[in-house]
Parts: structure tokens; sequence; C-alpha cells
């Protein structure tokens, strides 16, 4: 008996070793040589991508100068939000390709010499931009690349900020954009463009944009260009505003923007009203990326005080009575 428990014991730690690698960690603070733990993140994002058995690449506050390159399906996301985790990319910001690629981009900003994010060709895949900031970008905010089937892309409690090209550009076949809690704002181009070729860059008749409870305003064209075949629905709950009152406002030249809403922003608890798309404490969804069920991990967070980075337990098995000891280090971002 006592041997089968021994065998139980370590099945067990087996399995959660097997488990602990779905989740990969990336710290811009940290040395090379790193193997995705907690106590040795990667320190870029690159090689957590690399390690095929993560389905989650966990970022910590810092900036991360890099092109992303996406070719799996992956969630990258963020422990503090994005005016803290910051990708800086000499290219495309994140570029995603590959068969049946389903990615999620979640809690980021990302600022990129040419496009924000990018797809590329793959077959039968997704995109999910959550709670992120594309901001003061070379190219397009968002470059849908596909001429080979990706079925669409959803953006939802993002932001798109003073980007050089459209908001949204197509030049391939995809089934549907939703846009939902979402601004798209500053963009020197279209909020929506294609090639605007006969065969219909735009994708199928069934193709569609569906675009709700957010804010677009401020183009430097109109809101629509070259898009054929395309039904674009306007949904409920447009906001028109050209100040939607960030904590840092939308000036680059301050240096550091701040995405939280003042108590006075008309983006506050004017996303869509059902309950799937609550805020964490429970109210109506506020519109931008600290807003939505997908920013509890930062929802009201101004980051000041001490973040959890790594946390180790002594002596895991004990006797009944005796003491557990848990570490923990931590870091201040300010």
């Amino acid at each position: 008996m006592k041997h089968l428990s021994l065998s139980l014991l370590s099945l067990l730690a087996g399995m959660a070793a097997a488990q602990a690698v779905d989740v990969v960690y990336v710290s811009a603070l940290a040395p090379n040589g790193g193997d995705g733990s907690t106590n040795l993140p990667y320190n870029n994002i690159t090689k957590a991508i690399s390690n095929s058995d993560a389905k989650t690449v966990m970022i910590l506050p810092g900036q991360y100068r890099e092109a992303v390159k996406i070719q799996r399906s992956v969630s990258i996301v963020t422990a503090c939000g994005p005016n803290y985790t910051q990708i800086v990319s000499p290219g495309v910001g994140v570029e995603v390709s590959g068969v049946g690629v389903n990615a999620n981009i979640q809690g980021l900003m990302i600022t990129a010499l040419s496009h924000g994010v990018q797809m590329n060709d793959g077959w039968y895949g997704t995109i999910n931009v959550l709670c992120s900031v594309i901001q003061n970008s070379g190219g397009n905010g968002v470059l849908l690349g596909s001429y080979n089937g990706w079925r669409g892309m959803t953006f939802e409690n993002s932001i798109i900020l003073n980007v050089q090209g459209n908001g949204i550009y197509c030049r391939g076949n995809l089934q549907w954009i939703r846009i939902r809690n979402s601004s798209i704002t500053k963009c020197a181009g279209y909020l929506f463009n294609g090639d605007g070729t006969s065969d219909g860059n735009w994708g199928s008749s069934t193709w569609d944009i569906a675009i709700e409870y957010s804010n677009a305003s401020n183009f430097g064209r109109n809101f629509a260009g070259n898009i054929l075949r395309t039904t674009v629905a306007y949904g409920d709950g447009m906001i028109s505003t050209l100040d939607p009152q960030w904590l840092g406002g939308d000036n680059l030249d301050q240096g550091k923007l701040d995405f939280r809403l003042s108590s006075a922003s008309p983006f506050r608890d004017a996303g869509n009203p059902s309950l799937t798309y609550f805020d964490p404490d429970n109210t109506r969804n506020d519109v931008g990326a600290y807003g939505g069920p997908y920013s509890r991990g930062f929802f009201e967070n101004p980051v000041q005080g001490p973040m959890v980075l790594g946390v180790t337990v002594d002596n895991t098995y004990v006797p009944r009575g005796a003491k557990i000891t848990v570490r923990a280090r931590g870091s201040i971002y300010k």
C-alpha cells in the first residue's frame, strides 16, 4: 500500500507538471536562459511562443522590442494591462498565420513601424483582439491580408488610435468581423478599407462586418473605402465623441498613455448591456481596453503596489500540525 501511495503521488506530481507547462511566463527584466516558469521566465515573447506545449503565454509588465509571429493556436495575455505591457516592433506588431490557427491577443499595447496586427494566409482560423490597444503605428491598425479562408476576427474592448493607414484593411477572403465595446479613432485612412477589386476581396456574399456599442470617429477619409460584396452593420449603442476622456488623454507627446477612463468619460457603462459583457465589478461594460470580462486581471488597477512574480512552497508534504512556508517575490512597476 505504501508503494502504491508513493506511485500515486508520483503520478499526480507528473500530471501537475504536465498541466503547468500549459502556461509559460515572459518578463522583459529576466536574464537569458529562462525556462518559462514563474521563477525563470523567458525574456522575450518569441521564445515563449516557440514552446509548442504552451497554450497561454503570460506576459509580465515591460516593453518588448520585437516583432511577434504566431503560427500556431495560442493566447498571448498580460497580467497588468496595456498601460504597462507594450510590444514595440520594428515591423509588424503581431503577425498571425497558419492553417486552423486560433490566436488570442489580450491586454497588450502594440506600437509598430508597420501594421499593428496582421493576419496572413491560413485556413479556418480566427483571431481575437481583446482589451488591447494598437496605437501610433505606421501602417494599418489591423491588416487582414489573407486570400485563403480565415473565418474572421473579433475585436472586443480594444482601441485603435493614431495609425497612419486604415483602422482595418482587408485584402483577402474572410467571413466576418465583430467589433464591440471598442474605439477606433484618429486613423489617417478609412475606418474600413479593402482592395476593392471586382472579385470581392472582402469575401463572398455571406461576408459581413458588424460594429456595435463602439466609438468610430475622426478619420482622414471616411468610414468605408473599397469594400465590395460586404454588409457593414452599425448596430446599437454607437458612441459619437471626439473625447473619450482617458486618464492619460490621447496626446502621444505626453510620453505614456493611460487608457483607464475618467469618472466623467462617455465610455463608462456604455458597452453592450448584456451580462455576458459585464465588467469584473458586475456593472455594465466600459468601452475600451479597461472594461469587459477579459480585463479581470487589471480592471481599475493602477499597478502602483507590488505585483507577485513568483511563488514557492517549502516542504510541500508535512505531518499534520506542521507548518508549510510560502515564499513570494515581486516588483513594483511605476
